[in-house]
């Protein structure tokens, strides 16, 4: 699961909010990512992945619109 992957990098516990936040957040935005890139289909998928999860660390000014 990613809350473990975030848990095990973090060096918190699995069950703490931390990593089960960030874990639960990252299916919804690579499908985010996914759908604007299979519309648009104008640059690679992994570009698109890693604008979305760029996003919130950078704010939505470097996010293609």
């Amino acid at each position: 699961m990613p809350s473990d992957v975030v848990a095990l990098s973090t060096g918190r516990p699995t069950g703490s909010l931390y990593p089960l936040a960030v874990g639960r957040s990252v299916l919804p935005t690579c499908r985010a990512a996914y759908e604007r890139w299979s519309t648009r289909a104008d640059a690679d998928l992994p570009g698109y992945l890693d604008a979305a999860k760029e996003s919130p660390h950078h704010g939505a000014h470097r996010v293609p619109p």
